[in-house]
């Protein structure tokens, strides 16, 4: 059923609207991510179907980012401490910068008309 043009630009605005419904937290949006994906595989349209693997991939995640009020977007298992153990880097702590090289001397040759 791929499509092209027209057809294919409502369809695909179809299915970004219809998953748009979905980020309201509802508990019967399990259902309703469950049947968007089959349809999203359904549709022929490449967006739609690579966006469809990442809640199929973690449906227990999708599903209880669609369906819990309190959900607040953390993954199990995600390492956010990098940001807490940052080294503090303020321009009085930097080393002062090296001096400056001395003036390049170059030498020029004569030549010397015999």
């Amino acid at each position: 059923m791929s499509g092209t043009g027209l057809g294919s630009l409502a369809l695909l605005l179809n299915h970004v609207d219809s998953f748009a419904k979905l980020l309201t937290p509802h508990d019967d949006n399990g259902r309703a991510l469950a049947a968007w994906i089959i349809s999203a595989h359904r549709t022929g349209l490449p967006h739609p179907q690579s966006f469809s693997r990442g809640p199929q991939q973690d449906q227990d995640a999708a599903i209880a980012a669609v369906t819990h009020r309190e959900h607040d977007g953390g993954t199990e298992g995600v390492d956010n401490r990098t940001k807490d153990q940052a080294p503090d880097v303020r321009q009085s702590q930097l080393p002062p910068p090296p001096p400056p090289h001395p003036p390049r001397i170059t030498a020029t040759l004569r030549h010397r008309r015999t």
